[in-house]
């Protein structure tokens, strides 16, 4: 138990020499402006609706015929 106690007491100390925060050691992309979720599919254009307090940018054109124009 004092080994454990030993090894957080230095992560944490390592994070405040740095001043990284914890939360940003382990954020999930499109958490931040500078690492958002690529988008270069129409249904990842479409599963943006389930996500809208990420950050999205668009990393190609989209060829959306085949959802303006349904044979």
């Amino acid at each position: 138990m004092k080994r454990i106690t030993t090894i957080m007491l230095f992560i944490a100390l390592c994070f405040a020499l740095t001043g990284i925060k914890a939360s940003d050691a382990w954020a999930a992309p499109g958490d931040s402006e500078g690492d958002p979720i690529f988008v270069a599919t129409p249904d990842q254009l479409n599963s943006i609706r389930y996500g809208l307090n990420k950050f999205y940018k668009l990393s190609d054109n989209l060829d959306m015929h085949d959802y303006l124009c349904p044979d």
